[in-house]
């Protein structure tokens, strides 16, 4: 089973994870780990280096960030790289739901599938269009 590790700023991975456990039930195959900048930054990054050493002995694992460039996002980068980690960025509810609903997939599959839901469900609600694909092609 590949789970979801969703990485964000000031309790927004754990809002995350706790929201897909509602929906699809405690074993969800998720985990959270927020960072408060009350901390150093080599504080932060030696915790979520722990923190990823105890999630991967658990098994494979994607990583989820919360916002591309910022600092939870520039830090799992760095220690997924010699992890062999699957990173994806802008996680979103519909993204860690198709994560964790195909937590049979391999790592890489899983990301690929993350990244199609969470941009997927992505939408303009006022005018009932989706946003254009990634190609900007709008099909």
């Amino acid at each position: 089973m590949t789970r979801c590790l969703v990485v964000g700023h000031s309790g927004l991975a754990a809002a995350l994870v706790r929201a897909a456990r509602e929906i699809v039930g405690p074993d969800a195959g998720c985990e959270a780990f927020d960072f408060f900048f009350e901390q150093t930054l080599e504080r932060i990054e030696a915790d979520l280096a722990r923190w990823l050493d105890e999630q991967l002995a658990r098994g494979p694992a994607v990583l989820l960030t919360d916002l591309p460039g910022a600092t939870p996002h520039n830090l799992s980068i760095k220690l997924a790289e010699p992890r062999g980690l699957e990173v994806v960025t802008g996680v979103n509810l519909p993204m860690l739901l198709r994560g964790v609903n195909h937590a049979d997939a391999a790592p890489a599959d899983l990301a690929r599938l993350a990244a199609v839901g969470g941009l997927r469900a992505i939408e303009r609600s006022a005018e009932g269009r989706k946003a254009p694909d990634a190609a900007g092609d709008g099909s």
